[in-house]
Parts: structure tokens; sequence; C-alpha cells
């Protein structure tokens, strides 16, 4: 019953930065895990043929997967909470996990994922479609009179909290963009500037004015930061952009076409991408390709310009089926700018992306970035909040 105790992490060895990876994710899944009956699931080995893990409280059995093998994120998950009586808790991974890319997530309740280091690759690489996980019972505590007092007092505190309270449930993890813009520390065109003067067109404001169906909270979690929005591009709703995928997707590619990026997000949660690495990597493609590194005839038509909305979406795409240059794309970064002699044009720490908070602005953050041991991070040490 703890507000936001429903979160999960996948770890592993990290296929992008060679060193640990544990990647975090909300959604329901977690809950579903623990109402089974176990703190965690460790798979060994490697299946012959695609499979599936399914868990029903004391039931555990590996299936075949098969026919699933290529399909996107939804329709694994759709076909997936049909093999349960009961709604069932579904992880899954996309074309990109399976093709191996070093930028490939893990994707649970079709639009959550646990995105950084590559834990979709590590999936992939195991022939492991998804888990599907249905809990029965329940979290016993050893005093649940305490428990339930102890419950009050933090969603007490969260909603007492200015961020937590306010700024997070009605606007969601998009509330940074204009204060993090204003402040000077939000990356722009791959970082070679810290502003970016359409930012407004991007942020949480007109996310919630103008795009925002519904609220889409994680399991039991009082803050409800999640958003469902309406994509007039594909004329359908789904999962909305965090904080970092607008940045990623949008300043840092020059770009301030907020539909264009939430179709961008869409087709990361489909094929299974980490937002932050993707649109990072498209920027730094940007850059090489603006400095003439990237040839025409490598790109096939879609021009890598800073501010080219068709870009993001185009390359998306390619990267999540590592189709043409988007197999150079999918390996991230600085693998992408050290194949053109250039790895400094890669913004990284130990080859993960950096995330939407420029550490020339905050060297505190700086030096998190520098010594996390998951590389290129945000969540190992949060020294926005103490400077902000």
């Amino acid at each position: 019953m703890a507000p936001t105790g429903g979160r999960y992490m996948v770890v592993t060895k990290s296929p992008l930065t060679g060193t640990i990876a544990c990647s975090n994710s909300g959604g329901f899944f977690g809950a579903e895990l623990k109402n089974a009956g176990y703190d965690a699931i460790i798979i060994e080995g490697r299946a012959e043929n695609p499979v599936y893990l399914f868990i029903e409280d004391d039931l555990v059995e590996i299936r075949d997967a098969s026919h699933l093998w290529g399909r996107v994120v939804s329709e694994t998950t759709d076909e997936l909470k049909k093999v349960s009586k009961e709604k069932a808790g579904v992880l899954c991974i996309g074309p990109a996990g399976e093709k191996l890319s070093k930028i490939a997530a893990v994707i649970n309740d079709y639009d959550r994922a646990a995105g950084r280091s590559g834990v979709g690759a590590v999936m992939g690489s195991k022939n492991l479609k998804g888990i599907v996980v249905k809990g029965t019972g329940k979290v016993d505590y050893s005093d649940e009179d305490e428990m339930k007092q102890i419950v009050q007092d933090c969603i007490k505190k969260l909603r007492d909290n200015g961020v937590t309270g306010q700024g997070l449930p009605t606007y969601g993890t998009a509330v940074l963009v204009n204060i993090i813009n204003e402040n000077g520390v939000f990356p722009t065109n791959n970082f070679k500037e810290s502003y970016f003067e359409k930012a407004d067109n991007i942020s949480g404001e007109t996310m919630t004015d103008k795009h925002l169906v519904r609220k889409n909270p994680c399991y039991r979690c009082p803050i409800a930061c999640g958003r469902w929005v309406k994509i007039e591009d594909l004329n359908m709703e789904a999962g909305g952009p965090e904080y970092e995928t607008l940045w990623a997707f949008g300043a840092d590619c020059g770009i301030d076409d907020i539909q264009a990026i939430f179709v961008a997000n869409h087709l990361c949660n489909e094929y299974g991408l980490d937002t932050i690495s993707t649109g990072a990597t498209i920027a730094a493609a940007m850059e090489l390709y603006e400095k003439g590194l990237i040839k025409d005839d490598e790109v096939d038509g879609t021009p890598l310009k800073f501010g080219n909305k068709e870009a993001i979406i185009e390359w998306t795409k390619k990267m999540g089926l590592r189709e043409g240059f988007g197999d150079k794309l999918a390996e991230g970064s600085y693998r992408l700018c050290e194949m053109y002699g250039v790895p400094e044009l890669s913004m990284s720490v130990k080859k993960q992306e950096l995330p939407a908070y420029d550490p020339r602005a905050i060297q505190g953050h700086g030096l998190e970035y520098a010594t996390s041991n998951r590389g290129g991070c945000h969540v190992r040490g949060y020294m926005i909040s103490l400077k902000f």
C-alpha cells in the first residue's frame, strides 16, 4: 500500500556501457510480481527459440513466443494479456530488443519503460520476448495498523510538497521544461547551447492546456505524474512523453513541434527504445550531418538537420528496425560518433547518453555524471533539486 512502492528494477550488465545496468520503471508490473509472492526473478541462459515467462502465483512456466517475435510492444502486450484469466502485468521487448540495439528498453504496461543502459537487448539475447505476471495474494505487514499510519503520513508529505502535491500532478514531469530552460540548463542542439527559445511550445503547461486527455498514474501513486495525450498526427490517444523525452526529441534536436515528439515517443514505446538515448543519438547524428561527416547518400533522403521534425520520426522507426543508416544509430551516439572519428561529439559518460541537464551550469550534477556507476544518469544523485 506504500505510495510509489510499486516500481521495479531490471538489473544486469549493460551492453551499452559494459558496467552495471539498473533500469527503473513504474506502472503495475511490479505490484503484480509482489502480489504473486516474489521479490525477484532471476533469468539465466538462453532459450533456443523465442519464449515468454508466465507466472501466476505458484504456477511458473516457460512458453513458446515464436508467434510474437517481430511484433511491436502494443501487439505483444495485447496477446500476452489474453493468456491470463485475470488482468495481468506484462513486460516485453519490441523489435529493437530482438535486434540487440544497445539502447533497447524493456516496456511494461504499454508505455512504461525500464529504459536506460540497453536492458532490452539483454532480454533479446536470451530470446525472452516477455514476462506475464498475475498475483492474487497480498503483501503481509508485521503491524498493518502501523503501516496504514505511516502511509497516511507519507501521503500527507507528498500532498503538502509543492512539487509532488502541485507541480507534478498538474503538469507531469514536463513541469521541468520551462524551469530548467529559464535557468539556462536545457541542452540544445546536441549540447551546443543551454537555452531553447521555443521551449514553452514543448512544455508541461502546453501539453496540459492543449493535448492532455487524462492523468495516467502508476499503481497506488497519489502523485499521478503520468500523462495520456491526444496524438493528432496518428489520430489516437497514448501515453505522453516525460520531461526527458520532450527534451531529447525537442530542444536537443532543435524541434518545438510537440505533436512530432508525441509520435517519436510512441514509436519508442512500440519498438522498445530508450527515449533519452534515441533522441540524443539523433541529435549527435544531426551535428555529424551538419559538419559534413555524414553524407546525403547515407541517410537516403531524410536530412539529419537540427529542427527537422520528420527526421526524429523517420530515424526512430529505422533505429527500432535497424534499417539502413538506422543500424548505425541503434548502437547509440558514442559508437556512432566513434565510427566517424569524433567520439567527443557524443554527449555521454561511459557511452551512455546524458539526460536533460547541462552539467556546465550545475557542476554538482556534472560530478554525479562523472562518478555514477551507471554512466550518464540523473538518478544516482539528483543535484537539480538542491540547485533550484
